[in-house]
């Protein structure tokens, strides 16, 4: 596995204009640790490749979200100019990928609910 660091993290009302999502975040938000970026680190594939931390806690559609979220900030994000809050490529397409899942879904004590009753 490759070296943990800090990210910050929070829950972000967010449009679908990905920079938006990743500018919302601030130094002093709550934190997860996150892996940095491994040399060779590939977008995931399907769902059974997302880590257990959102593999065995999400629902199968916003594991979807998180997926196709990270999927798409993985490429965005990988040129270090476009990543205006610091960190490596991985954790800006984790920050993304979460907030993409909590506009769809909040945490109802242990579990993962959809906004609205769905």
């Amino acid at each position: 596995m490759g070296d943990q660091f800090y990210a910050p993290i929070q829950s972000v009302d967010v449009s679908s204009n990905i920079s938006n999502i990743a500018n919302g975040f601030r130094a002093s938000d709550p934190i997860m640790i996150v892996e940095q970026d491994r040399e060779g680190a590939m977008p995931y594939h399907s769902n059974r490749e997302l880590p257990d931390r959102v593999r065995l806690h999400l629902p199968a559609h916003a594991q979807d979200i998180f997926r196709e979220a990270f999927n798409h900030a993985y490429e965005r994000y990988a040129d270090p100019s476009k990543r205006h809050f610091g960190g490596g490529r991985e954790a800006a397409a984790h920050r993304v990928a979460w907030a993409a899942v909590k506009r769809s879904y909040h945490k109802e004590g242990d579990r993962w609910v959809p906004l609205n009753g769905g």
